[in-house]
């Protein structure tokens, strides 16, 4: 075919397919030290061409590979044949014109020798079909992946798996035309609206008042406050507040609406660490009224021996998703998260109730 190949092997067998197309690329002391080899290089490391290699071994043998050689024969004597002769053909032909000394070492040995050089002969005359386009490296299967760390709880594995994911999408338009895509990861997507006016507002204050309970997920620290923050309904939109900074001083109506919402006595709410959000919505003076659910609390109660309680960690042991590691969308998909985990694992907390004792 005409192609360029770089042969990668810890076995010297290799050198005797190098040729001005084939290059080999051997390790030593494991894969921290590497040695490429062209014909040159064979010449200047062995004085014998690339095809010679199968002739000296076929004179001194491999023990490793079963390969018997001729007795006695190391490797100064087969180099010093092999320079002289050229090839085990040659000097078993022309046995009569070996140096006397290297003529009793052969002599019996005829029939060892060529089929030690059978034994030594990479075969490359197999009959194959192969298709080019089938041998490109693709990429991992990430779904597969993500099912085995799973399986073998890795989870650090599995942040770095989805992360890198979604490095590679966001690098996409700009990949070579030769690159090829990574097999699609599925994370957990779902749909949201970001709160552009009284409108939105009003449709959140409606959904929220009619089911009575919200899902909601905080972005922000103790210092600055609520950056933004995602309320999931069941059943309904997922909706973003405070798309920008807050700035309590100009009055913005979302701060308001989220007031309005957390301090409401008659709407349950679901955090994940709810402790951390009391702090942060302390920051802006809203009270939060009518806590339903943590689900860290409950992940705790559920497995105390578990060592870390991480929404991600969690919906992935409960739920079964792979939530977003970046961005608006996986914000809101974490709002969702802790809704569902929350039915979940209150359901799990009252399998485990012990009835009252007699």
């Amino acid at each position: 075919m005409g192609l360029n190949v770089l042969i990668l092997t810890g076995d010297r067998d290799a050198l005797q397919l190098v040729s001005s197309k084939t290059k080999v690329m051997l390790t030593r002391k494991g894969i921290t030290e590497v040695e490429l080899f062209d014909e040159g290089k064979v010449w200047d490391k062995f004085g014998v061409t690339p095809a010679q290699i199968i002739e000296l071994k076929a004179l001194q043998g491999d023990q490793s590979d079963n390969i018997p050689g001729v007795p006695k024969v190391g490797e100064k004597t087969a180099l010093a044949l092999i320079k002289s002769h050229g090839s085990v053909e040659e000097i078993v032909n022309n046995l009569d014109q070996v140096i006397p000394k290297y003529q009793k070492l052969i002599r019996g040995n005829e029939e060892m020798a060529l089929l030690s050089k059978k034994l030594a002969t990479i075969v490359r005359d197999v009959p194959m079909e192969l298709d080019l386009s089938l041998c490109s490296w693709r990429g991992p299967d990430n779904q597969k992946l993500l099912e085995l760390f799973q399986e073998l709880e890795f989870k650090t594995l599995i942040r770095q798996l989805t992360s890198s994911v979604s490095q590679v999408k966001q690098k996409s338009k700009e990949k070579q035309k030769n690159e090829i895509d990574l097999p699609p990861l599925e994370t957990y997507q779902v749909g949201y609206k970001t709160i552009a006016g009284q409108e939105t507002l009003d449709d959140l204050l409606v959904a929220a008042s009619h089911a009575r309970e919200i899902g909601i997920y905080l972005e922000g620290d103790r210092r600055e406050g609520i950056k933004c923050a995602y309320l999931a309904i069941p059943d309904k939109d997922i909706y973003l507040l405070f798309p920008e900074k807050v700035d309590e001083s100009q009055g913005i109506p979302q701060l308001s609406v989220l007031k309005a919402l957390c301090e409401n006595k008659d709407i349950k709410k679901f955090f994940h660490d709810a402790k951390a959000a009391i702090w942060l919505l302390h920051k802006h003076n809203i009270c939060l009224n009518n806590l339903a659910f943590d689900t860290m609390l409950a992940s705790y109660l559920i497995n105390p021996t578990a060592s870390d309680y991480e929404l991600y960690d969690i919906a992935l042991d409960q739920l079964g998703i792979v939530l977003p590691t970046k961005g608006e969308a996986a914000s809101a998909a974490r709002a969702d998260a802790i809704l569902r985990l929350s039915e979940v694992l209150l359901n799990k907390l009252a399998q485990r109730r012990r009835p009252p004792l007699s």
